[in-house]
């Protein structure tokens, strides 16, 4: 009796503060994000943890380029899922 009693203020509990949320592919929203956009970015993302460790220039400029060179290709990938 006082074990369900507990156990049905725990589940009370969590359903308040943790509810469970269904997980969705961002990318399906996101058509325009292809697999060579997500490549560069996990590689943007490696380099910008190598300066970050290092604070070294080179390692800086190589980032920025990922950066840069992402961002284009987003803007570019838009307007052409715009269009079609």
């Amino acid at each position: 009796m006082k074990c369900e009693v507990l156990l049905d203020s725990l589940d009370n509990f969590f359903e308040k503060h943790c509810p469970i949320k269904t997980i969705t592919d961002k990318s399906l929203n996101k058509p325009w994000i292809t697999s060579g956009i997500l490549k560069s970015s996990s590689m943007k993302k490696k380099c910008y943890g190598l300066f970050m460790q290092t604070k070294d220039v080179e390692k800086y400029q190589r980032y920025k380029f990922y950066r840069d060179k992402i961002n284009y290709l987003i803007k570019k990938s838009k307007i052409y899922f715009q269009l079609w």
